[in-house]
């Protein structure tokens, strides 16, 4: 599972390594490319680089001088794909209207039912 700032930064190089062919990356473009809230430094850089390899998300051909030669490979496009499908199925407004509309029949049941009840036991 990747946190936030590993997500950020595997997407930075996907979008930087076409078709998972390695491309050379200076460290100072991922830094610049990523949101204010979550920047790093070259260090906390490096140490998401290497986690990212370790989970085979990337391959680093080599790093040195803060410049790296990576490529992504196929687990970490799987990884971003499947939490962009996921984010999209979150967001999904059918979900939100169905639960409202399954909350209004059952308040308006219950309502029913409690008139139904009162004409019973008269």
């Amino acid at each position: 599972m990747l946190d936030i700032k590993s997500k950020l930064v595997l997407k930075i190089i996907i979008k930087e390594c076409p078709n998972g062919q390695y491309s050379i990356i200076e460290n100072s473009d991922i830094i610049s490319a990523l949101p204010n809230k979550y920047k790093l430094d070259s260090e906390g850089l490096q140490n998401t680089m290497n986690y990212l390899e370790h989970l085979d998300c990337v391959s680093i051909k080599y790093e040195e001088d803060g410049v790296y030669c990576v490529c992504v490979l196929p687990f970490g496009y799987e990884l971003i794909e499947n939490d962009n499908q996921r984010n999209e199925q979150c967001k999904s407004p059918n979900n939100y209207w169905l639960f409202i509309i399954v909350f209004a029949l059952t308040i308006l049941g219950s309502i029913l039912g409690n008139i139904i009840s009162k004409f019973i036991n008269f």
